[in-house]
Formats: structure tokens, C-alpha cells, sequence
């Protein structure tokens, strides 16, 4: 997606009409959203907006400014309860854009984030005013059984000429996971 001021909304990605299997092909990204598809929304508040996003190497994608991530059920099946699939390199990633500076001003809110075995929840690089909140990474639903991802959430510069900055991880549940809950590291 490459047009400003998407809306996805109450999808399947990744998954069969079952909301459990995986599909039979693999994806490179279940939901990309492109430099250019600024202020979008993936999901909403209401339960009906939700999206289900598995089974991808990259669950929902994102080089662009201003993206909304909010309510979905990410790695998950329907049910929030067991893993589908795995994503290798994270559930969400934000990378900084290739027009020439970092994607900015992405809310990711009160998702389900669980079951990427290859990769952590979420990935920051080189992306700035990123504001991670009221999300559950690493347990399934009801917030009891672990459902680890590699690790929680991961914030790198890369080694790109953009530092990430401002970004911040607040009000978040972050447990079960395989490796470390939050990694803030410099290049």
C-alpha cells in the first residue's frame, strides 16, 4: 500500500477463513505498509476493526510516518491463544523509510503481539516518536499462558545514518518471551 490514509480493517492475513491455519504459502510481509502510505490505520478500537496478521516473515510492515497499529491480534490465531506460523523478523517492524529519514509518529496500541518464535514482537530502525502502549507481547489472550515471542521489543539504529529517538514503551505487558523483554541499542 503506497496511497495516504489507509484503513485495514477486520482482515484474515496470513491465515485460512478458520482463523487457526496458516496459509500454504509463505508472505514477506502479511500488511506492508510503503513509504508514501502515511497516516494509515491497520485495526481500530472497536472489535469488529480488528485484524488477524500471522504467519509472515514480517507481520505488518511499516516505512511511513504517522501509521496507526491498534486492537489487532498479531502472530496469533482467532483466538489469541496459540501461535500460527512465525514471523522471522518480527511481528511489527518499523524501518526507517527509504525516501531519506526515519519513519516517525506510529502509534502501535493494545495489540496482541505473540507466537513469532523467529523474531521479536516489535522492531524500531531508525524510527523515531514511535509510541508503544497498553500492548500484551508474549502471552496469549487473557494475559495468563505464555506464548513467547524470541523477545519483546527491540529499538536499533541499525547503523544508519538516521539515529532512532523519542521513541517510547509505556504501559505495555511484556512476559513469556524467549529472550529479553526490551533492547534499546545504538550503533
Amino acid at each position: 500500500v503506497a496511497a495516504q490514509r489507509n484503513v485495514v480493517r477486520g482482515n484474515f492475513v496470513g491465515v485460512h477463513a478458520d482463523g487457526a491455519t496458516a496459509g500454504s504459502h509463505s508472505q514477506l510481509e502479511g500488511i506492508f505498509l510503503a513509504v508514501g502510505s502515511d497516516w494509515s490505520t491497520v485495526g481500530g478500537f472497536n472489535p469488529a476493526d480488528r485484524n488477524l496478521i500471522s504467519a509472515a516473515n514480517t507481520d505488518v510492515s511499516v516505512k511511513a510516518h504517522s501509521i496507526s497499529i491498534l486492537l489487532n491480534l498479531i502472530g496469533t490465531d482467532a483466538s489469541g491463544t496459540l501461535a500460527v506460523g512465525s514471523s522471522s523478523v518480527a511481528g511489527i517492524g518499523i524501518f526507517g523509510a527509504l525516501s531519506g529519514s526515519p519513519s516517525s509518529g506510529t502509534q502501535i496500541q493494545q495489540n496482541l503481539i505473540s507466537g513469532n518464535t523467529g523474531g521479536f514482537a516489535i522492531r524500531l530502525y531508525q524510527a523515531n516518536n514511535t509510541n508503544i502502549t497498553g500492548n500484551t507481547i508474549g502471552l496469549a489472550a487473557g494475559g495468563l499462558a505464555a506464548l513467547g515471542n524470541v523477545g519483546g521489543v527491540y529499538v536499533s539504529d541499525n547503523g544508519g545514518t538516521y539515529p532512532s529517538h523519542g521513541n517510547a514503551v509505556t504501559n505495555n505487558v511484556i512476559s513469556g518471551n524467549i529472550g529479553d523483554g526490551i533492547v534499546a541499542y545504538g550503533d
